[in-house]
């Protein structure tokens, strides 16, 4: 600790200089505690010096064994041992790489990918997750070092931790692609950047509590969450993402028991709550405490927002408490996100201007496109809206590529030069200035805040996970014999305020097959290779589908198609939840 913040306390460099801090200072108070599925009790609680004393015991168990810039990678289940691994792995100066923990064979690749790409030789779980998962990980065609979090414990150990600001803390691997997986690289510069900004940001007082159902694997559990509690001397209490997904329920009833003032998730979050917890359930949540009800990670929805705050207005929630809110990993986290017990800002925007990237307000009455906004630029950060054709800056009023720049960008993509300076050596063509962080979200500024319209790039975001279309495309490609390959166009149409996927497939040139198996076929590839279900499926004729000059899949452009109707598809299955598109009215 060797800086005063606005608080009057020291600022920590490090993570682990922070638990340290709180370990001396209030060793006895909860610091997390995970509830079991039923939700009802804790079911791990960890103080401060009880964290602390696991932390540096397995700390210095990995010093002995590997030296500091060795990837490691992560695979813990839901519970307090992932965040005591991330810690030792921050007090050794080891790399973590944190993955989900793989429940099927079809997870194996992504991991065996993760594990080359990383260069990680080492993999480190607890002795219950590798006695289960045992028999299925060896199917991994390249064993790593297994390392269980219990045999590296040192009894007596000193404070003496490998790390400083500027080291790497982990490697955050997108949700990505099945070719070229990308590492998010994260200094604890970084960390400690954005963590600052998101704790400051929060509405003063001296009795704040978080909760968190989401995944702790990925940036916004971990960083806006976990790392974020730790950073300001927060209690929070954390659950299994599944827990949440079984029974929404749980979630607001976390926050309710524990008098929580920041917790948060996806749109679509908020939208199984309205639809799952019956009233008079409602009745016995007590939601008053909540001050902070971040919205993220997906396209936010008005009606949503207007929908939620009427169905627990009951419960005692204010529709001031939200707080939309845009981030990605590449700049650690936060990068917009007003707390300041407000309504939210809509903008009611002409869609035919919307759709041609330009901005023009219509009066409410009016037919058109509202837009939440996403809050202010974080402090010591900055943003720019670029052309992302003509790299230069746009008018006011038009759409254009979010370009980001601060000490919160990351320091690039783990060994992958030319995806990296794509992204994070961005320059504007006329002034030079830079350099920026390229986001690949299209939007636009207006009064101050962020306004997202959409994504340059084809990542799709269903139910708040990202997949990327070359991705699906491949998984349909061989599961069919009459399947063209290379002709297939995975893509997500918006319908009921939720994004569904679509997927057109050509039929391979003089094919006449059972259009029902051959549907069904690529059902079952979808669900066995992403866990989704689609919202459409459209067996084509050949020749259907968009290509650029060059032979790429034009997705947009089969986007257009689905919204034409035209051409007819030789055959159409259809998900009843979307009430779009072919057979039925736009």
């Amino acid at each position: 600790m060797n800086q005063i913040s606005s608080h009057g306390q020291a600022t920590p460099t490090t993570l682990v200089t922070c638990l340290q801090h709180w370990a001396e200072s209030r060793p006895d108070a909860m610091a997390f505690d995970f509830l079991p599925s039923h939700g009802e009790a804790a079911a791990d609680t960890i103080t401060y010096a009880q964290l602390h004393s696991r932390v540096v015991s397995s700390g210095e168990g990995l010093k002995a064994l590997l030296p500091p810039g060795e990837r490691i990678v992560l695979m813990f289940p839901a519970g307090t041992s992932f965040l005591h691994a991330l810690l030792a792995c921050f007090y050794a100066g080891v790399i973590a790489v944190p993955v989900v923990t793989p429940h099927h064979r079809r997870s194996l690749p992504r991991l065996s990918r993760v594990l080359t790409d990383s260069g990680a030789r080492h993999l480190l779980t607890t002795q219950a997750t590798l006695n289960r998962r045992r028999e299925l990980l060896d199917g991994l065609v390249d064993q790593p070092h297994w390392l269980t979090i219990e045999s590296l414990e040192v009894a007596g150990s000193g404070w003496s931790p490998v790390t400083n600001n500027t080291r790497i803390a982990f490697i955050q691997y997108t949700s990505g692609s099945t070719g070229e997986p990308k590492g998010v690289v994260l200094s604890h510069e970084n960390l400690i950047s954005n963590i600052s900004l998101i704790a400051s940001a929060r509405v003063s007082g001296n009795s704040h509590r978080l909760v968190c159902w989401l995944p702790a694997f990925h940036d916004w559990g971990l960083i806006g969450f976990l790392l974020h509690a730790l950073y300001s001397g927060t209690p929070c209490t954390f659950m299994d993402p599944l827990s949440f997904l079984e029974r929404p329920l749980r979630w607001l009833e976390a926050i309710s028991r524990t008098r929580a003032t920041f917790s948060g998730g996806p749109n679509f979050a908020y939208q199984r709550c309205i639809r799952s917890i019956p009233p008079e359930d409602r009745l016995h949540l007590d939601l008053s405490c909540w001050e902070s009800a971040l919205v993220g990670a997906e396209p936010v929805y008005a009606d949503t927002l207007r929908e939620f705050a009427e169905a627990f207005a009951v419960s005692g929630f204010r529709s001031s408490a939200f707080v939309p809110c845009y981030g990605l990993a590449e700049n650690t986290l936060w990068v917009s996100g007003t707390i300041e017990q407000t309504e939210p800002t809509l903008l009611h925007l002409d869609t035919r201007q919307l759709r041609e990237h330009r901005v023009v307000p219509v009066r409410g009455e009016e037919p058109g496109t509202t837009l939440v906004g996403c809050g202010r630029v974080v402090r010591n950060h900055h943003v720019l809206i670029v052309d992302p054709d003509t790299l230069l800056q746009c008018q006011p009023d038009r759409v254009g590529e979010v370009w980001v720049s601060g000490p919160s960008v990351a320091q690039g993509y783990w060994r992958n030069q030319r995806n990296s300076q794509q992204a994070f050596d961005a320059y504007l063509a006329d002034t030079n200035q830079g350099p920026y962080l390229r986001t690949g979200d299209l939007g636009f500024m207006h009064d101050g805040q962020v306004f997202i319209t959409g994504r340059l790039k084809d990542l799709l975001i269903i139910a708040g996970r990202n997949f990327y279309p070359q991705d699906i495309e491949r998984s349909i490609e061989t599961c069919h014999p009459d399947i063209r390959p290379g002709h297939c166009a995975a893509f997500s149409v918006e319908s009921d305020r939720q994004e569904h996927l679509v997927v057109m497939q050509e039929v391979a040139l003089g094919r006449r097959p059972d259009l029902d198996a051959f549907i069904g076929s690529i059902q079952m590839a979808i669900m066995q290779g992403h866990g989704l279900s689609a919202g459409a499926i459209l067996a084509v004729r050949p020749g259907t589908i968009p290509l650029t000059s060059s032979g790429k899949i034009r997705r947009s452009a089969c986007r257009d198609l689905f919204w034409s109707r035209q051409p007819a598809p030789l055959a159409l299955w259809q998900n009843a939840s979307l009430q779009t598109g072919f057979g039925a009215g736009r």
